[in-house]
């Protein structure tokens, strides 16, 4: 009897946690079935947003680069033209602290690579002609990485 009653008390909790857990599962698959293709839409529609202001009028390609920043991985567009030249820069997506982390993010920044064909230098630290944000460089870096992956990737391939 004692044995039983052990048996029961530990057993039922288990199964109920099984079953909680499952329908739980169940429900989580259902809703991201469900909302997938308008996640996926609208990813792509801020894509080609995106592609689009970094290029503005010029002729040229807009590549996305994934880069390492503070918070995680940092998706940034970088429109450069057919002379080889930045045009623009947007960050699509990161995990960066909002406030001070994101001010590497913002446009009056970016337009500091306008222009640019080439980026010599390992980091924003090394490089004394681009600013890096007071207190965020690791996402002033990652920008930079972004922008650089993506100069070498259109001298490389895309031209």
């Amino acid at each position: 009897m004692n044995f039983r009653r052990r048996l029961v008390d530990h057993v039922v909790p288990t199964i109920v946690l099984v079953v909680i857990c499952l329908v739980v599962t169940c429900a989580l698959a259902f809703t991201y079935s469900k909302t997938k293709t308008a996640i996926d839409s609208n990813a792509q529609k801020t894509q080609e947003e995106a592609a689009k202001e970094v290029l503005g009028e010029k002729e040229g390609k807009a590549l996305e680069e994934t880069v390492q920043s503070y918070g995680g991985e940092m998706s940034v567009m970088v429109g450069i033209s057919n002379e080889g030249k930045v045009t623009g820069v947007k960050v699509i997506s990161h995990a960066d602290t909002p406030g001070l982390g994101t001010k590497a993010m913002e446009t009056d920044y970016l337009t500091q690579y306008k222009g640019i064909k080439k980026l010599d230098h390992e980091s924003i630290r090394e490089d004394e002609s681009k600013d890096a944000v007071t207190g965020a460089t690791i996402s002033s870096n990652a920008v930079y990485a972004a922008v650089k992956k993506a100069l070498l990737e259109y001298e490389n391939v895309g031209r």
